[in-house]
């Protein structure tokens, strides 16, 4: 039977928090999950990833080069989501190691009315790419705070634009969201 998962996505290891709230059918695999992550968080998705619950880890095993690894693609959210309070991790660009604790908040019953996958809420700007993980997206914000610093006009360089680490446009992020078939049937294309 479908349920609807609400799924709390913290990036770890960054204060104050960045988080999303999305609401995902149950059926889906943890393999699309990975991409509706992508979207809320606006990541660009061209970094290996792999998701973790106890011992397993899930993702590709031919990308990650580990015949241990379980195919993302055959796993089903109720497959580890079982109930509310159930904790998974999702890791993704191995070089910046950004870690994100995924907890299963409720169980819904399927609304046909509910356009899902959806982003409920959230918190800050997710990290831009290739930042250089923790230490370097801290420093990105400092200098970022501080147009005399003497890296500030590097950055906005390298970034196209100034940086501001407490915008979140969940419009935009609902409106890939609601395109998310497309996005993954574009990103196996690249591959």
């Amino acid at each position: 039977m479908e349920n609807l998962l609400q799924l709390k996505i913290n990036l770890e290891g960054i204060k104050p928090n960045i988080w999303r709230t999305v609401l995902v059918s149950n059926t889906s695999t943890v393999y699309e999950l990975h991409h509706i992550i992508q979207i809320a968080f606006g990541w660009e998705n061209y970094h290996a990833y792999s998701f973790s619950k106890n011992d397993s880890i899930y993702g590709n095993p031919i990308l990650l080069d580990d015949e241990t690894v379980i195919n993302d693609k055959e796993i089903f959210l109720h497959e580890l989501f079982e109930k509310r309070g159930t904790k998974i991790n999702y890791e993704y660009d191995f070089g910046d190691g950004w870690i994100h604790s995924i907890a299963l908040e409720d169980i819904l019953p399927n609304d046909s009315k509910v356009k899902h996958p959806v982003c409920l809420e959230g918190e800050r700007a997710c990290p831009p790419e290739d930042c250089g993980g923790t230490f370097g997206y801290s420093n990105l914000v400092n200098v970022m705070k501080n147009s005399k610093h003497p890296e500030h006009k590097e950055f906005v360089k390298w970034l196209g634009k100034p940086f501001d680490s407490e915008s979140i446009d969940l419009v935009e992020v609902n409106k890939e969201l609601k395109t998310i078939k497309n996005y993954i049937k574009a990103y196996e294309q690249e591959d």
